[in-house]
C-alpha cells in the first residue's frame, strides 16, 4: 500500500486529528476544527472557527458536516451531545453520525465517451 493512501474499508471515516468543518444544519456556512477523541458513540472537536469567531452550538443543535480524504469529499448530519473546557479549551461532544455520504464536488462531472466526429 502506498504510503498516505487510505485502506478502502477507512475511507470516509472519521478519525483522531482529522481535520472537518461544521455548520449549523440550515446554513451554508462551514467553521473549521479538528478531531480530537472518539468514542463507540461520538466523536469531539474543538470548538470550530472562521476568521477569528467560533461557531456556538447548543446541545440537541444539529449540524451538518464535511471532510475530505484522498480528494474525495464527505458529507454528514451529526447532533451536539454536549461541550466541556479543558485548560481554556472548549470542545463539542458530538454524536456519531449514522451515514456518511461521498459528495461530487465539481459542478460538472467529466465522463470517458468516444464519439464520432464528422
Amino acid at each position: 500500500m502506498a504510503r498516505g493512501f487510505l485502506k478502502e474499508q477507512e475511507k470516509g471515516k472519521i478519525k483522531l486529528n482529522l481535520p472537518v468543518k461544521l455548520a449549523r444544519n440550515s446554513e451554508n456556512n462551514f467553521y473549521a476544527s479538528l478531531v480530537q477523541d472518539i468514542g463507540e458513540d461520538y466523536f469531539t472537536i474543538m470548538v470550530p472557527y472562521k476568521e477569528g469567531r467560533p461557531l456556538i452550538l447548543n446541545p440537541g443543535e444539529e449540524a451538518l458536516g464535511r471532510f475530505v480524504q484522498e480528494k474525495t469529499s464527505f458529507l454528514f448530519y451529526t447532533f451536539v451531545l454536549g461541550k466541556h473546557r479543558e485548560k481554556n479549551l472548549l470542545f463539542y461532544v458530538l454524536a456519531l453520525p449514522e451515514k456518511i455520504e461521498e459528495v461530487q464536488q465539481r459542478m460538472y462531472v467529466r465522463f470517458p465517451i468516444i464519439m464520432d466526429v464528422w
